[in-house]
């Protein structure tokens, strides 16, 4: 991710921005309407030194509106 530090500090809090886009051909639902069990949101895996998952589901936040596909 351009921008994105290369590491980061064990126990540090890091705040990013980032773009996605849905290459599919249904909406994926936001979190602007109750979509339950389908809602999607965006999760994070990140790896130690030697490129190996450290640890997964860090966090995660929902999509803030509905992504058509395209968007």
């Amino acid at each position: 991710m351009p921008g994105a530090p290369a590491n980061v500090p064990a126990g540090e809090k890091l705040q990013l921005r980032v773009r996605v886009k849905n290459n599919g051909d249904i909406v994926w639902p936001g979190c602007e309407r109750s979509a339950g069990q389908f809602q999607i949101y965006l999760g994070s895996h990140w790896l130690n030194a030697s490129r190996q998952v450290a640890s997964k589901e860090e966090g995660r936040s929902p999509l803030p509106a509905d992504l058509a596909p395209g968007q």
